[in-house]
């Protein structure tokens, strides 16, 4: 059996290319690979819970001054499907911009739990 087309504990992985491919093709980090994960899954499993578990991961990652030195293909398969403001902060975890991934990262957080900021413009 094909590991991608099994999941356990819920739904939200989904795809033939799944964020586990994504870190094995990258060589990433374990602290920014736990960080992405919880990125890529916010949305299906543990909402606001996972944006602040991504950025304590990325707050160890720049504690201990790790910057990803990776080909960034597989990370834009990966993110293909993603909203925009997910993909933004993957790359920019992905690219060692931690300070950037954080500020993005506390925004969406910020917007989730209080509403819109009075920058945010309706696509809808």
């Amino acid at each position: 059996m094909e590991p991608n087309t099994v999941q356990i504990g819920g739904d939200h992985y989904k795809g033939d290319y799944q964020h586990w491919d994504m870190v094995c093709d990258t060589n990433l980090h374990y602290l920014l690979a736990c960080a992405t994960k919880y990125v890529v899954r916010y949305e299906h499993k543990n909402g606001v819970e996972d944006l602040r578990k991504a950025i304590h991961f990325i707050s160890k990652a720049k504690d201990k001054g790790i910057n990803p030195h990776m080909p960034m293909g597989p990370v834009v398969r990966l993110v293909s499907d993603l909203p925009d403001s997910s993909k933004t902060i993957i790359y920019n975890i992905c690219l060692g911009q931690h300070y950037l991934a954080i500020g993005m990262l506390s925004q969406l957080i910020s917007e989730i739990e209080c509403g819109a900021t009075p920058a945010y413009v309706d696509q809808g």
